[in-house]
């Protein structure tokens, strides 16, 4: 699974592992053995391990993205071979992959006991690639266009809000929310004091709540 990356005459490997935030020099560790694994199984097994090593009663952020279902198309085979008669037998596999990496984290903060006490937000930071060279096989249909672009398709996408104690239930928002809202909205439900922080982001929470 690709981790190399080039530009004109230069390459480099592009898989790291930082200890501790803002890690600088000497301190983030470039992972050689994580080549041939799937970064998906990698991000999933040091998310859990951080579940499990973490004191229940103090708080926890993780941001957790996940590679899948990004460019480059790959997935292992075992994965792809339950789709084989779909259309996108790799992207479907792309996104089981992904599946069992976030059941994996959510089992550990179960196991852990903290499920109910976690807030958890699952979201895009775009459209999908529809007609440039990073496409897997996304469909924004009915929007128009994709990913690069300035289209719905491309910069509208949706997202899984859980929080339990705030939200009364199952239910859908329209509520419009820009990616900068995340932070004063999650602050919200922490009692985390932000407002001395010039931020261009909103509480959302009654609007993603009502």
């Amino acid at each position: 699974y690709k981790r190399q990356v080039s530009t004109q005459s230069t390459w480099g490997y592009d898989m790291h592992y930082d200890k501790q935030p803002k890690c600088g020099a000497g301190c983030s560790e470039v992972l050689t053995d994580a080549r041939g694994e799937y970064s998906a199984h990698r991000f999933a097994r040091r998310a859990v391990h951080i579940v499990k090593e973490h004191d229940p009663t103090k708080p926890l952020f993780m941001y957790l993205a996940l590679q899948s279902v990004h460019s480059p198309a790959q997935a292992p085979q075992a994965y792809i071979d339950p789709y084989n008669a779909s259309k996108r037998p790799v992207f479907s596999g792309m996104l089981a992959a992904a599946d069992e990496a976030i059941g994996n984290v959510t089992a550990a903060l179960r196991a852990q006991g903290m499920w109910d006490n976690t807030v958890v937000v699952f979201t895009t930071d775009n459209g999908g690639p529809t007609v440039t060279g990073d496409g897997v096989g996304a469909s924004n249909w009915p929007l128009r266009g994709g990913k690069h672009s300035n289209w719905e398709g491309g910069v509208r996408g949706e997202a899984f809000f859980y929080a339990p104690g705030h939200a009364p239930g199952a239910q859908t928002s329209h509520c419009l929310l820009s990616a900068v809202d995340w932070l004063p909205t999650l602050a919200s439900i922490a009692d985390a004091p932000v407002n001395s922080i010039p931020l261009d982001g909103h509480n959302m929470l009654p609007c993603t709540l009502r």
